[in-house]
């Protein structure tokens, strides 16, 4: 087939462009490649007694601790935060300062942690409590509770009264099933519109004990979607053991599916012999150390790739930031791409550095936002579970 003059200016200015578009992106990357070090902003929050928000002389269970805290940000930069510790849902300046309690949670809080979702139709602030979706008014008043005829792994606010659900759902018998499910908070609707079913022993080791079974979980096994808002009212869904990001409309249709090209690390040999030690260790414990020997472990049945990745973050320019493993661990090393004309296209890869603190990135936990060349997050003041979290911003 010939190739006309025209077509082929066509052909080489539409190459151009997309070069172009390609620098252009690299060049307005916020994140500069290779390491960055975050700088703590020490006028953040500075008139906010922490010490006073996060600690108690109340006995508490040791999942408030280990999940005291979660916040979002607002359209206009105030924060809002749910305190496991203190039991309430509580607003905060753009600038880290606290300003007063919205609401107590005491009863939503009693049995279970809370966690904030995020804020919907700039009206109502979500939180979740394994099945229940409490809907908070602005102001704190509450305007709606839902009850979930399945667990939220995790729960992010759309727009239009939709809001997405992230479940994993365990069957009698072998089977586990998790799915994305769209909501709407006002009929109370469901849509499925990513699902995936599969056998609980394909990612584990049984052991048969007399009349006991025991299930061990082989390293790097477990798989699960991870959700994010992106370009204001669509959904960015993951899934770790898959490459590929796809995008959701509101209404539940698939927009774009990205290619990340991320290689999948292979398991070190470390991890399976750390495997292969926790069963026999757990044997010994119990007085069946022979067992392990009769029955040696077959290394094909383990798995052979790690996950593709251990996070996904969206930032204020919908940047997405696909968080690595790296040798074996996962890190604050993310692939970043640009999700302009929703294409993905890679921008670079940045390593997160903050040697005062551990940084939480996975979105489930809602623990850190990532804004304009800054990062806010909630760290621990010190090593023991029980000691004081507070509210930090990063610059870079």
């Amino acid at each position: 087939m010939k190739i006309n003059t025209s077509m082929k200016r066509s052909i080489v200015l539409l190459t151009f462009t997309i070069l172009s578009v390609n620098v252009m992106n690299a060049q307005n990357s916020p994140y500069p490649p290779g390491n960055i070090q975050l700088k703590t902003d020490e006028s953040f929050g500075k008139n906010s007694d922490w010490n006073k928000l996060s600690t108690t002389d109340e006995s508490l269970y040791s999942a408030y601790y280990t999940r005291p805290a979660s916040f979002v940000t607002g359209q206009d930069g105030s924060i809002y935060l749910v305190n496991n510790i203190k039991k309430e849902l509580q607003l905060f300046d753009s600038n880290g300062n606290f300003i007063k309690t919205l609401a107590k949670i005491t009863n939503i809080a009693k049995y279970m942690t809370v966690r904030i979702a995020g804020i919907l139709d700039n009206k109502y602030i979500v939180t979740e409590n394994y099945n229940r979706l409490h809907i908070f008014n602005m102001d704190g008043s509450l305007f709606k509770l839902l009850y979930l005829d399945y667990s939220a792994s995790q729960v992010v606010p759309l727009t239009e009264n939709i809001i997405a659900i992230y479940s994993n759902i365990v069957y009698p018998g072998d089977q586990n099933k998790q799915c994305v499910i769209l909501k709407d908070i006002i009929s109370g609707k469901d849509m499925i519109i990513e699902s995936i079913i599969d056998t609980l022993s394909k990612g584990s080791y049984t052991l048969k004990l007399d009349k006991q079974m025991v299930n061990i979980s082989y390293p790097y096994s477990k798989t699960n979607f991870i959700l994010n808002r992106i370009n204001n009212d669509q959904l960015l869904v993951g899934f770790t053991s898959d490459d590929k990001l796809k995008i959701y409309s509101k209404e539940g249709q698939l927009i774009s599916t990205l290619k990340t090209n991320i290689k999948a690390l292979a398991i070190p040999d470390s991890a399976k012999a750390e495997f292969k030690q926790k069963i026999k260790s757990y044997l010994a414990k119990i007085g069946k150390d022979a067992d392990f020997d009769k029955k040696s472990i077959d290394e094909i049945i383990l798995p052979s790739k790690m996950p593709f990745f251990h996070a996904i973050q969206v930032d204020d320019h919908d940047n997405i930031l696909v968080f690595l493993y790296t040798e074996g661990k996962a890190t604050h090393t993310a692939s970043i791409y640009s999700s302009f004309s929703n294409i993905g296209q890679y921008i670079g890869t940045s390593t997160f550095n903050c040697d005062q603190f551990k940084l939480n990135v996975n979105p489930i936990s809602m623990c850190i936002h990532f804004g304009d060349k800054e990062i806010q997050a909630i760290i621990r003041d010190g090593e023991d579970k029980k000691s004081p979290f507070k509210l930090v911003k990063f610059t870079f």
